[in-house]
């Protein structure tokens, strides 16, 4: 396994441990921990596609399993945020039905034409949105003392809506642009 996709194993593996900090309120800073961690999984988004185009390594089991282990820790703390309150239900649900749409379209599409397509500017955009939007939450709960103003939570809601918004024009574009490959009996 090359380095790419063992940072792209090792994001996935960091999720529980950030699941843990976010839910885990006993302990003092428990959502700064969350933030350093989530810090770590997002940059190695970021680091296993560069080095795997840098180096020319990029394979069939990094453009499945890149997208799925963001969706994987982005659904997730998304989850937690609603089980605290942080996020609304239904921004979590459209945003976690897009992510299963667009994995058994993949799948699909792998299943009928034997062909993997990655992720496309608009699921790039989305992912960087969703996780900015995280980012942000969990800085304005590690430093609420500071971030306690109403300008703050308005652009929470905004990134929120935004994260939303994007993940439907995301799944539509990826829906119109790769159907062609599905075959219809």
């Amino acid at each position: 396994m090359n380095l790419p996709n063992k940072l792209t194993v090792f994001r996935i593996i960091l999720v529980p441990i950030i699941v843990f900090f976010i839910i885990y309120e006993r302990l003092e800073n428990h959502y700064l921990y969350a933030l350093i961690f989530f810090l770590i999984a997002s940059y190695t988004d970021r680091l296993d596609g560069h080095l795997a185009r840098k180096n020319g390594i990029v394979t069939n089991f990094g453009k499945i399993m890149d997208p799925l282990a963001d969706k994987i820790l982005v659904a997730s703390v998304f989850v937690c945020f609603t089980a605290t309150g942080l996020i609304p239900t239904w921004a979590t649900v459209l945003i976690i039905c897009r992510e299963f749409i667009i994995t058994s379209f993949r799948f699909m599409i792998l299943e009928d034409s034997n062909k993997v397509i990655s992720a496309n500017m608009w699921g790039k955009i989305k992912t960087v949105i969703q996780i900015f939007t995280l980012i942000f939450i969990l800085t304005t709960q590690s430093f609420s003392g500071f971030f306690n103003f109403l300008i703050f939570k308005i652009f929470q809601n905004v990134l929120i809506w935004a994260s939303a918004l994007l993940s439907l024009v995301s799944c539509a574009i990826y829906i119109l642009k790769n159907y062609k490959y599905i075959k219809v009996d």
